[in-house]
């Protein structure tokens, strides 16, 4: 005669497979759409407004630079927080710097799974710059992502390029999302292109400018690749908003080789 399983066990195998039909997990085949934006710690708008673009452009991965957690400026908010609750994405935060009451830094987030994130300490100078180093979870296979926000010091920048070269060298499948406070022919450029493959040159685009003040319209953020994302973007383009002093850089990028 069948003995029935014991109800703890029926339990425990319920809420596992509750577990993976609740984890998002992209069609086969269909792009992953990502973004990379500047938000000048929501200082020109607000969180809401910031969080209707992103939810605009439907990505499954957004890195976010100049983002403040808990200052006096931004009401004391966890800004990478909030906005991960606005969009209803996962939210990772690391901290470059301490400024007014709190600190500012670099987020991440995601409509997949972030199994870790940490961050590694740039050379710098004016104010310390960082690179956040996460794994996500896309179709059942761990994803390296990075983000970073260069100095805008050419020297200091030139440096931090080598260093962020360097430690991305051995993720083939990486993403690297990040301003460079460079443009594309610059050193700064020039050393994470030799590296990684530039989304909008793959997908031969012109220097589409995303930074339109103190100077002449620039591209200045970046979606950069490892040697193992070898089809050619589905999409690459600017969303221009006035919620920051940068417009966001979208992009669909097709899964597999």
């Amino acid at each position: 005669m069948l003995q029935r399983p014991p109800l703890s066990l029926v339990l425990v195998l319920a809420l596992v497979v509750a577990a993976l039909a609740a984890s998002p997990r992209p069609a086969a085949g269909r792009p992953l759409r990502v973004m990379t934006w500047n938000i000048k710690g929501a200082e020109l708008s607000s969180l809401e407004q910031i969080a209707a673009v992103i939810r605009s452009e439907r990505p499954d991965l957004v890195a976010l630079q100049e983002v403040d957690s808990r200052t006096a400026r931004s009401g004391g908010v966890d800004q990478a927080r909030r906005l991960g609750e606005l969009t209803g994405m996962q939210s990772v935060y690391r901290a470059a710097r301490d400024t007014d009451g709190g600190t500012q830094g670099l987020a991440l987030l995601s409509r997949f799974p972030i199994r870790g994130a940490r961050k590694v300490d740039l050379t710098s100078s004016e104010e310390q710059r960082i690179l956040l180093l996460a794994s996500v979870e896309v179709g059942g296979r761990r994803l390296p992502v990075a983000n970073t926000h260069l100095s805008y010091l050419p020297e200091t920048g030139r440096v931090q390029a080598r260093e962020v070269a360097a430690r991305l060298r051995r993720k083939p499948r990486v993403i690297l999302f990040g301003d460079l406070n460079a443009t594309p022919e610059s050193e700064v450029g020039r050393t994470l292109s030799r590296r990684l493959g530039d989304l909008s040159t793959r997908a031969g685009k012109g220097p589409q400018p995303t930074f339109f003040t103190m100077g002449p319209p620039r591209r200045i953020d970046y979606v950069l690749l490892g040697r193992a994302w070898r089809r050619r973007p589905a999409e690459v383009r600017v969303r221009p908003s006035t919620a920051s002093d940068h417009h966001a850089l979208v992009g669909s990028l097709g899964r597999g080789r």
